[in-house]
């Protein structure tokens, strides 16, 4: 039965992130504000970005799977995304700003040539349409299991939302919302979701007693599977 709630929510939140655009594209006034925002967020600002980003559909869904097959091991998928998004924004961000690129792709054909740069375009070509039906089928999926809507419906919907404030905001839309989303994915999935759980179930001594031991065991998963975590996502 589709609640009257979730069909408010989802509309209240799409006509956020297309306000957004909106107010986006009165800061984007050249190609460099259009596609790279300026080069102007602030650490907090790209980090709080590049996080909404990872905690997608793959992390989300990745995630929760791993957590529901093997317990608390499950932390190494987000554990390692956070690694990297910290390390990225640490390490690469001023550096890669001050080169006057616009893709990862360019500063890969300074340091290499032109083949490399051409490999490195296609690569990211291929990566990028993964990650984008992923997660289109990812907010499809969640909107219509919250409308009722047929999943091919919310993809469309879903797609043609995020597209919208895109085109209308360049990457200081995405930006903008990424921070918003990265703040209700935070307090959401951190604080309220666990809280809830655990008084759903009746409390933490109640799910400890559902569960074998192993589900408590970090390294339950094994050191191979840390290892491979380690080196795929960071």
């Amino acid at each position: 039965m589709v609640s009257v709630i979730d069909v408010i929510v989802c509309i209240a939140y799409f006509v956020v992130v297309i306000g957004v655009g909106i107010f986006a594209s009165k800061k984007a006034k050249s190609k460099e504000d259009f596609l790279v925002a300026g080069r102007s967020l602030p650490l907090p600002m790209f980090t709080a970005a590049m996080s909404a980003v990872v905690i997608g559909g793959g992390l989300t869904i990745g995630g929760t799977t791993l957590a529901y097959d093997s317990g608390i091991a499950g932390i190494w998928v987000g554990g390692m995304y956070a690694v990297s998004i910290f390390l990225l924004a640490w390490l690469l961000r001023t550096k890669m700003s001050n080169m006057r690129i616009l893709s990862t792709n360019e500063a890969v054909g300074i340091f290499y040539g032109p083949y490399a740069r051409t490999v490195s375009a296609l690569i990211m070509l291929i990566y990028l349409f993964m990650i984008a039906v992923l997660n289109v089928v990812s907010i499809g999926t969640v909107l219509s299991i919250m409308t009722g809507l047929s999943p091919t419906v919310s993809m469309i919907i879903g797609g043609a939302i995020i597209v919208t404030y895109i085109t209308i905001g360049g990457m200081y839309a995405v930006a903008f919302t990424d921070i918003i989303q990265f703040i209700v994915m935070t307090v959401g999935v951190i604080l309220i979701l666990p809280i809830l759980g655990l008084i759903d179930i009746g409390g933490f001594g109640a799910l400890e007693a559902g569960l074998p031991a192993e589900a408590f065991d970090v390294t339950s998963i094994g050191p191979s599977r840390i290892i491979a975590y380690i080196f795929l996502l960071v």
